[in-house]
């Protein structure tokens, strides 16, 4: 990268920062020409899905969730540079973004033991855009199942999870962590709630059943900004709060 913190496209600035920079950039003239390709490409495959399949949208929330999970996390990652680093630092820090990855996987019940016999199995699954095409492995030792946005979340997660261990103390690496590691258990934690508050209603634990795809979008969206913020954005937060 160049010294210069600003580079032109289309016209207008452009700025990049390790993600421990705290202003958001600015996005350019070429920035949204491509945004606006991406969102009308994902509008088509929509269009083109419910009109050659027999599928109805009950829930806008639902279908377009994953659209929200991939833009985001491809938006942090290409907003978000690693810094210099000791070779045994980038070793340890991808080390840990990799334990990341794979954790959100086995909470999320993508990645799973094995049945233990000699079948192997491959399943391939349908879906609205986003949510398929589901690619389901079974073998001896391990079960994976591949949901497109659910995936290319994770990884972005684990990436800037890469990003803020090179930044980052210890101490102030957690505080970034701590919401980023919900982002699986999100969903788990509000319906908690919600049932010690109901009393385990079963009206009111199907409402948030409903809506777990939104909740864990939000959980999902918070998370890639507190990290893209950098280890010490609750810190930064605070202050402007006070």
């Amino acid at each position: 990268m160049s010294g210069d913190p600003a580079t032109r496209e289309g016209g207008a600035a452009e700025r990049r920062w390790p993600a421990g920079g705290v202003p958001l950039p600015s996005v350019g003239r070429l920035g949204v020409a491509l945004w606006a390709a991406v969102l009308g490409v994902e509008a088509a495959l929509l269009v083109a899905y419910f009109s050659l399949a027999d599928a109805t949208v009950l829930r806008l929330g639902y279908v377009l969730a994953p659209f929200v999970w991939i833009d985001a996390g491809i938006w942090a990652v290409a907003r978000t540079d690693p810094p210099p680093a000791p070779r045994r630092r980038r070793l340890a820090a991808g080390t840990l973004a990799t334990g990341y990855f794979l954790l959100l996987l086995a909470v999320t019940g993508l990645l799973g033991p094995g049945s233990g016999g000699s079948v192997v199995w491959l399943e391939l699954g349908g879906g609205s855009p986003g949510w398929g095409p589901v690619i389901r492995y079974g073998g001896a030792l391990v079960s994976v199942t591949f949901v497109p946005f659910r995936v290319v979340g994770y990884l972005a997660l684990a990436y800037l999870v890469y990003v803020a261990t090179l930044e980052a103390s210890a101490a102030a690496l957690s505080g970034a962590l701590g919401l980023a590691a919900c982002v699986s258990c999100g969903f788990s934690v509000v319906l908690s709630l919600v049932a010690g508050l109901t009393g385990g209603s079963a009206a009111a634990l199907g409402a948030v059943y409903a809506a777990s795809v939104e909740v864990s979008t939000g959980v999902f969206l918070l998370a890639v900004l507190l990290l893209t913020l950098g280890p010490d954005a609750g810190r930064r937060l605070a202050k402007r709060l006070r």
